[in-house]
């Protein structure tokens, strides 16, 4: 996607091997031009997949995601990077580690917001690895999310590296 590369040519700044700061565009400062094409991009890119849900990891991936998601007229689910007094039973959790922070987050989804039948996409600012559930059947407490082929999640793609 070419306005993407410009504006991280332009923009973006490489602080070590593993970290591009490009907060100026997509988080901190948010273009919302620019993130309307790249929702345009992933709609255009996904809507053949049978997609039914777009999730995106708190805070970065917000803004993209939620221009892809309203293009693609299908639900948006956060993954919340800290632990909700809300949120105490019938969760997936996660660590995730985070190279910009340098510090490791414990993911929580809410069991109520994917099923067995979802085709999840999910949008992120950068690659990341995501253990994803091996089933999404309710249960009465929190399960680890472990990878499995016969997981919901379709896809996982990053702003960053898809795009550019």
């Amino acid at each position: 996607m070419d306005s993407l590369k410009e504006r991280i040519l332009k923009d973006g700044m490489a602080l070590n091997e593993t970290v591009l700061k490009v907060d100026s565009f997509l988080n901190h400062g948010v273009d919302a031009q620019l993130m309307y094409e790249i929702g345009t991009e992933f709609k255009n890119y996904f809507m053949n997949h049978g997609i039914t849900k777009i999730f995106t990891i708190e805070s970065s991936g917000i803004a993209p995601t939620v221009m892809t998601a309203i293009q693609m007229n299908l639900p948006m689910v956060t993954l919340k990077k800290q632990t909700s007094k809300l949120l105490k039973d019938d969760i997936y959790q996660t660590t995730v580690h985070s190279f910009t922070k340098a510090t490791d987050y414990e993911l929580t989804l809410s069991k109520k917001y994917i099923s067995n039948e979802d085709k999840v996409l999910i949008i992120d600012d950068f690659s990341i690895t995501i253990p994803i559930p091996a089933t999404c059947a309710p249960a009465s407490s929190t399960k680890r999310m472990a990878p499995s082929a016969a997981s919901p999640f379709a896809k996982k793609s990053s702003i960053i590296n898809t795009l550019y």
